[in-house]
C-alpha cells in the first residue's frame, strides 16, 4: 500500500545527522550529488566524530543515543532509546525524537549518484537539492527502484549549502489508484550548539493524503466517534491533560476529513555525554 511504503522508509531516518558547524565550507558552490555528500560527511566527523553519547529532551519525553559498534562507518550510534520524563504521558510530538537526527552517513551513500539542484533558496537558506526515485538511497542501498509503473516515487533531501546541515527530507508516492499523492516531508531548522555538537531544535513532520486509503463510510464513522469523544471531554473541568487529549482529537479529525497531518517538536535540551 503506498502509505504503509512511505511509513516503511521511515526507519532509515533513525540515526545521527552531520548538523556541525565547525569544519570549513566549500569555497565554491559544488556541481556533483558526490561532492555534496563528502561534504555532509566531514560535517558529521566534525559535529559527532568524537561523541559517545548524547540525550535529545522534548515533547515530555528523551532520547538517548549511544555507540552502537558499527564498524561500517554507517550507524556510529545505535537507535535511541526513547522515554518519557516525568509521571505525565509524552506528547504527540515525541515520536519526532525517532527522527529528529537524520542518518547522513547512510543519505550520503544512498545519494551519491543522486540528481542534483541548486544552490536554490529553501526557507530563506541556500540549499542543494538531492532527487531520486530510489527508495533504497534513504538507507544508504541505492539499487530498488520500483519498476510498477502505475505508481511514481519521489524522495528529496535538502541540504544547506553553507553549513551541510539536512533542512529537509521530503517523500511522495503517487499512482493510478490516488486521487492525489501521499507525501512526507520532515523539516529541521533552529540549529544549535551545545557542549560542541549541533542539533536541529525544531523538527516539524507534514504528512498530506493520509485518507485515500479510507473508504467513505469508514471515514464517516470514525469521523462521529471522534467528535463524541471530544465533546466528552469538553464538559470535564478544564486541565492541561484535558486540553492535550481535546487537540490530539482533532489532529485525528483533520488527518480523517482532509489526509493532513502536522507535528510539530521544540527541543528543550541537549546533553552531551553518557549519563550519570
Amino acid at each position: 500500500m503506498p502509505r504503509l511504503a512511505l511509513l516503511a522508509l521511515l526507519p532509515a531516518l533513525l540515526l545521527v545527522s552531520a548538523c556541525g558547524d565547525r569544519a570549513e565550507a566549500p569555497a565554491e558552490d559544488l556541481t556533483t550529488a558526490g561532492a555534496v555528500a563528502d561534504a555532509m560527511l566531514a560535517r558529521y566527523a566534525d559535529n559527532l566524530g568524537d561523541v559517545e553519547a548524547f540525550t535529545v529532551v522534548g515533547g515530555g519525553a528523551e532520547a538517548r543515543y549511544s555507540l552502537s559498534g558499527d564498524t561500517t562507518g554507517l550507524d556510529r550510534f545505535g537507535p535511541p532509546q526513547v522515554a518519557p520524563v516525568g509521571d505525565a504521558a509524552p506528547q504527540m510530538a515525541a515520536q519526532l525524537l525517532f527522527v529528529q537526527v537524520p542518518n547522513v552517513p547512510r543519505i550520503a551513500r544512498g545519494l551519491r549518484s543522486a540528481e542534483l539542484a541548486g544552490p536554490l533558496t529553501r526557507d530563506g537558506r541556500r540549499a542543494y537539492v538531492l532527487s531520486t526515485t530510489d527508495p533504497g538511497a534513504l538507507f544508504g542501498e541505492p539499487g530498488l527502484a520500483s519498476t510498477d509503473t502505475t505508481e511514481t516515487r519521489e524522495f528529496r533531501v535538502y541540504v544547506d549549502a553553507d553549513r551541510f546541515d539536512v533542512l529537509e527530507i521530503y517523500q511522495l508516492v503517487a499512482s493510478d489508484t490516488l486521487r492525489q499523492p501521499i507525501t512526507s516531508r520532515i523539516l529541521y531548522s533552529d540549529f544549535q550548539e551545545t557542549d560542541g555538537v549541533t542539533l536541529p531544535h525544531t523538527v516539524r513532520q507534514i504528512e498530506t493524503g493520509l485518507n485515500l486509503a479510507m473508504a467513505d463510510d469508514d471515514r464517516m464513522l470514525m469521523g462521529g466517534q471522534l467528535g463524541i469523544q471530544k465533546e466528552r471531554l469538553k464538559m470535564e473541568p478544564p486541565t492541561p491533560e484535558r486540553d492535550a487529549q481535546i487537540a490530539n482529537l482533532e489532529a485525528q479529525q483533520r488527518v480523517i476529513a482532509e489526509g493532513i497531518s502536522e507535528m510539530t517538536l521544540e527541543v528543550e535540551a541537549v546533553r552531551v555525554g553518557a549519563e550519570e
